[in-house]
């Protein structure tokens, strides 16, 4: 094993530690977003090491649709001693992730699995009907990884967003994973959506337990996973806005301009935003696809922002 990869691996260790004990302040989550940015190994590693965690602290949660909330965590005023159970535990998760060659979002089974890879590419919607009468329908620019067995039914998001009509089997569970995020349902439908701030999940029908979090989240529901596994308060959404994008209308509410601007860049690959400050700035707007380059040239009368386009570029900055 290379220096290299043994020093992220002991990086993402330490950072587990941190981010699990409870002791981690706003600093701490600041420099911890600056290193998962500095190397797209990071995030891969973090990834892993976290779901691997979970899958050894939290498997018992993760098996009921409305997880047992955790025993409170002993009182201690030396943050030592819970970084320290936290450390073990992430070097028990280590040695265990690099032990096993298969995915670590995979548990070890004797049952065949049947895999499959969809893609989609810029402005592309597509339906796609699975084994088991569910259907997955991925937004622009996403990228998805199903495995079924004959006990249950996983599906990896990678990039972008999908939206997920669940045909209804309690005997074979259905779980979705996305960075830092782990979804279980049995039939239900809900979408999950990818971005670099966090990834949320959304219900449209029924009931979908998120991360080991005590209570699941139901019809309208909202919550944002944060990459550091931190979960925002759950918000009310009009249920004909939970992937309205299916039906080809784009739908913000509160977002910040960088949301926006990256939800749009999978529809149009020539928008491009080169402000962080201006990133920060909050859109309500609802569109339709087609009408992306109007709503943007239209952005300076709502936004203290200027767009300028440059041949078939269109870049958006603080005015």
């Amino acid at each position: 094993m290379s220096g290299d990869v043994t020093r992220i691996k002991r990086e993402c260790r330490e950072w587990l530690a941190l981010l699990q004990s409870g002791e981690a302040n706003e600093a701490d989550r600041a420099r911890f977003s600056a290193w998962l940015r500095a190397d797209p190994r990071h995030q891969r590693a973090y990834d892993g090491l976290r779901m691997l965690w979970r899958d050894i602290s939290t498997l018992s949660q993760l098996k009921e649709l409305e997880p047992v909330p955790p025993r409170p965590a002993a009182k201690t005023t030396r943050r030592f001693l819970p970084l320290a159970a936290a450390a073990a535990a992430a070097g028990l998760a280590i040695a265990l992730l690099l032990s096993q060659p298969q995915s670590v979002q995979q548990p070890v089974t004797t049952a065949a699995l049947q895999t499959e890879e969809y893609q989609t590419q810029l402005g592309e919607v597509r339906a796609i009907r699975l084994t088991d009468g569910s259907t997955l329908t991925l937004g622009a620019r996403s990228h998805a990884i199903v495995s079924f067995s004959d006990s249950e039914r996983r599906v990896r998001l990678e990039q972008g967003e999908a939206y997920f009509d669940v045909a209804k089997n309690p005997a074979r569970p259905f779980y979705v994973a996305a960075p830092g995020t782990a979804v279980r349902v049995v039939g239900t439908r809900f979408d999950v959506r990818v971005s670099d701030s966090h990834v949320r999940v959304a219900v449209d029908e029924g009931v979908v337990a998120v991360n080991n979090r005590s209570g699941a989240l139901t019809r309208g529901q909202r919550i944002d996973v944060l990459p550091d596994g931190a979960m925002t308060e759950v918000t009310q959404v009009d249920g004909s806005e939970v992937a309205a994008w299916r039906e080809g209308r784009l739908v913000y509410d509160g977002a910040t301009l960088a949301e926006v601007v990256s939800d749009l860049s999978r529809y149009r690959s020539n928008v491009t935003l080169s402000s962080v400050e201006a990133g920060k700035l909050r859109v309500t707007a609802g569109l339709r696809v087609e009408q992306i380059e109007q709503f943007v040239d239209r952005l300076p009368d709502i936004l203290p922002v200027r767009v300028t386009r440059t041949d078939d570029a269109i870049t958006i900055d603080a005015s």
